[in-house]
């Protein structure tokens, strides 16, 4: 009975755990190695308890790095206090250290436990997480002390140690956290791109330089994009148009060798048929309006003449990951986002549809949150 009292003051000592705290000097950690008596202050005294050591857990708010990917995470480590951990001589042994070891290789096995949860349960209370394993470990100590009678049974200590072995040998406990994220994520891209039309459209245009920012909804592997772009070019042979200015028509030419402006606005659909840690693959389809707008001075009226319209395109866009970072919160993306893709687009009045390459370069910023439980 002395013997088991002595056990639930040491395990009502393991439900401490110490959390983003200054650890000192006397703080000893299981990942250091077996235990010795050197580790235990020797004591004489009349009483109860042959042996005292107080597992608890350091745990430690931090950033890990795993490739491109950061992960801001809880990581836990076994410990104990040797300021705090104490023997009787008389009762120095071997048997009885093994027995202390025992109890702090519980307490590891339940870490494991636990830092698993951590990882991949992210949206419950951590107190929640550290009460149920405390307990757990409470049980099974407990249990332990019993079955033992407080270490005295060699074959009960064999029998645990083998049963533990397994999880103390695990090492999918400490990687990466896996939080269950909703299934919707948001972003943007800012960029560049480039157009260079083909056929009767590169007698008319020189290639359009833009600047473009885009807007992403996605749904499990489902892209909804909406990319906008300003930008320019040169018109390459005089161009007769129908202009306007203050509501009346007419007829203007675009000089050769002059400025356009562009402007265009795309609603793609794509899929991702890859998306690793390091590239995503994602054909797109899309439908938009593209134009080629110039205000041409006459007299002293300005007078507005646009080309352009309906556009179709279809093609791909690669994202170059270059940074990822996980955290309980959000999941966080910034890539390199690539797009290629060919458009047909309605250019003039008595014009068959033109057709043009693209492509562009941008930086992509996504994420995704928790689920909510």
């Amino acid at each position: 009975m002395k013997k088991t009292i002595a056990i639930l003051i040491l395990l009502a000592a393991a439900a401490v755990y110490a959390e983003a705290q200054d650890i000192n000097s006397s703080i000893r950690y299981w990942d250091e190695g077996k235990l010795t008596w050197d580790d235990f202050e020797k004591r004489n005294f009349e009483g109860e308890g042959r042996s005292y050591l107080s597992p608890l857990y350091h745990t430690e708010y931090k950033t890990v790095k795993h490739g491109n990917l950061k992960v801001r995470q809880y990581v836990t480590r076994t410990a104990f206090d040797k300021s705090n951990t104490w023997v009787r001589t008389e009762y120095i042994s071997d048997r009885l250290l093994r027995y202390n070891q025992l109890i702090l290789d519980i307490a590891e096995a339940m870490r494991k436990d636990l830092q698993r949860d951590l990882n991949q349960n992210t949206n419950f209370s951590r107190s929640y997480i550290y009460e149920h394993y405390t307990n757990k470990g409470l049980n099974t100590i407990t249990k332990l002390a019993e079955e033992s009678k407080g270490g005295d049974d060699i074959s009960v200590i064999e029998r645990y140690e083998k049963e533990i072995a397994p999880k103390l040998a695990e090492v999918s406990a400490d990687t990466i956290p896996q939080p269950k994220l909703k299934n919707w994520g948001a972003g943007y891209q800012l960029g560049y791109s480039a157009g260079v039309f083909t056929g009767d459209g590169a007698l008319l245009l020189s290639p359009h330089h833009n600047l473009t920012l885009g807007l992403l909804f996605s749904y499990r592997r489902s892209h909804f994009i909406i990319d906008m772009e300003v930008g320019g070019g040169k018109a390459r042979q005089d161009i007769l148009m129908t202009g306007t200015a203050n509501g009346v028509s007419k007829d203007v030419v675009w000089p050769a060798g002059k400025n356009y402006g562009h402007s265009g606005i795309d609603f793609d659909y794509g899929y991702a048929v890859y998306d690793g840690s390091w590239l995503k693959v994602c054909p797109i389809v899309g439908v938009g309006i593209s134009t080629f707008n110039k205000e041409i001075l006459d007299g002293e009226q300005k007078i507005s003449t646009t080309i352009g319209g309906l556009q179709l395109l279809a093609g791909i866009n690669l994202n170059w990951k270059i940074s990822r970072t996980l955290s309980y919160n959000t999941y966080n993306e910034t890539a390199i986002r690539t797009k290629i893709y060919a458009a047909r687009t309605n250019l003039m009045k008595g014009m068959n549809p033109v057709w043009s390459i693209n492509a562009g370069i941008a930086f992509d910023f996504y994420g995704r949150g928790p689920e909510q439980k």
